[in-house]
């Protein structure tokens, strides 16, 4: 189950001396995803991969998670999903001009 955000990991603990150490396994798809929104997030100075920022964009990211998720398991997304997410990412275009 994704986090609200559309984050998605498999976090793996494992002991080593008895130390904790996590491991996080993602795909490729996944781990974009992730880095797009911490770099975004640092360009825009907000905590957006702690669920902070504006709503539109933390939709976006929402959105865009659903769709990496679809795409890995070889589901096309329906004609609503597809319409929903056009109409977000042109509502955040403007966080992504420079």
């Amino acid at each position: 189950m994704p986090a609200e955000s559309g984050y998605r990991a498999l976090h793996v603990i494992v002991i080593r001396d008895e130390r904790r150490i996590e491991i996080q396994l993602r795909t490729l798809s996944e781990h974009e995803w992730a880095v797009a929104v911490e770099r975004t997030g640092i360009r825009l100075g907000i905590g957006l991969k702690e669920g902070e920022g504006p709503a539109d964009l933390r939709e976006y990211f929402r959105l865009a998670g659903q769709g990496l998720y679809l795409e890995s398991q070889r589901h096309d997304p329906d004609p609503a999903f597809q319409r929903r997410f056009e109409a977000s990412r042109q509502q955040v275009r403007h966080y992504f001009v420079r």
